[in-house]
């Protein structure tokens, strides 16, 4: 399989793809996958034209004119940047970048790291593309992206006493909006308490890496249908390790809580799972999937993770992983597109984070 995405980057590369700036003796190759309507796409030019000027390979795609190579690398929304090297996906990037930023993608050479499934602008979102939207599998006539009865990576799950634990995992997720100088990213949250008129959410942490706890959160809670947003507070997260977060939340309106699980019940290897999460910033949906691997991730530090069938959705960062019972056990981190798989940060995390600003008593007794 290695060889055959080998040889499919070099037919890109080399038969009718021009790439600009071969000054730079380099088997690093920048992608570009960006749109001509979407203004977000137009925004990213004059750090392109720097880089080109450097010298570095640089390959323009747009999406609309390209959709089969859009998803063949898996882009779901614009602009995109995916760093190529030794005719392998290094990392990507989802939204504006700058050039500094670009520069440090293009700096790193180990293979296969994992790619942070970051918040993207709604305005961006290229799901609209009806001849993308039929690549990836999704109906093209008479459908809505934002409905669960259509939504791509939603079935049926398999067990229907599941249907009260669905439910309550879909009232406790949020949207969060986070806001920096140049606009806001969407994430995804769970409410995992609520009392004297404040709610705690857990997310992930790379959504405030570069803004840190002064950011502007908005978050929105969805109630019977209507969406209310309310102002969120950073209390405290982890971006580099665990990559998990807390954000409370004023609440007027009662909210019923999810349940944290335990470790000493975890999932396991093969356990059937369901997430949820906004994808591209849209209303929460429902992905149910399998727990493929259980701690295979940073070992040397004895971390917990899951990693699940199919990857998740740009969006659906912070979006939590429930076991059939509806109690929460992971929260969404990364994304292998490669190998379709999603990276959760573990239940041993989420009781880190927990313990860590003194929030042990709403770790389930018995652990």
């Amino acid at each position: 399989m290695k060889n055959f995405r080998i040889w499919m980057v070099f037919v890109v590369v080399a038969i009718g793809f021009p790439i600009h700036g071969f000054s730079q003796q380099s088997d690093t190759v920048l992608l570009y996958f960006g749109s001509s309507k979407h203004v977000g796409s137009k925004t990213v030019l004059p750090a392109l034209e720097i880089l080109i000027a450097e010298g570095t390979p640089v390959r323009e795609v747009d999406v609309l004119n390209e959709p089969f190579l859009a998803s063949r690398f898996g882009v779901r929304s614009t602009p995109t940047f995916i760093v190529l090297c030794g005719g392998e996906e290094v990392t990507r990037m989802v939204g504006v970048q700058r050039a500094d930023q670009l520069r440090r993608a293009l700096s790193i050479t180990r293979k296969r790291s994992l790619v942070p499934t970051r918040s993207v602008h709604e305005s961006d979102d290229i799901g609209s593309s009806p001849s993308l939207r039929n690549l990836q599998g999704a109906p093209t006539s008479g459908t809505n992206l934002k409905s669960d009865a259509t939504n791509l990576y939603s079935e049926v799950m398999p067990n229907r006493l599941t249907a009260h634990a669905i439910e309550r995992a879909r009232a406790a997720t949020v949207r969060l909006r986070v806001h920096d100088s140049n606009g806001y990213g969407v994430g995804t949250g769970t409410i995992i308490d609520s009392r004297s008129g404040e709610s705690l959410i857990l997310t992930c942490g790379h959504l405030f890496r570069d803004v840190g706890v002064t950011a502007r959160v908005d978050v929105d809670v969805f109630r019977g249908g209507i969406c209310k947003t309310v102002r969120g507070r950073v209390i405290d997260y982890d971006a580099e390790t665990r990559d998990i977060a807390l954000v409370v939340i004023r609440t007027d309106d009662p909210v019923n809580p999810v349940k944290i699980g335990e470790l000493r019940n975890a999932v396991r290897s093969g356990d059937v799972v369901f997430s949820f999460g906004c994808d591209r910033g849209s209303h929460p949906t429902r992905l149910d999937t399998r727990i493929t691997a259980v701690n295979k991730y940073d070992q040397h530090l004895g971390l917990s993770n899951y990693e699940i069938q199919c990857a998740p959705i740009d969006g659906r960062s912070g979006g939590g992983l429930f076991d059939q019972y509806g109690r929460l056990v992971g929260v969404c981190n990364s994304a292998d597109y490669q190998e379709d798989i999603g990276i959760y940060a573990g239940i041993g995390s989420v009781h880190w984070q927990l313990e860590r600003i003194g929030l042990a008593s709403l770790i389930p007794l018995g652990n």
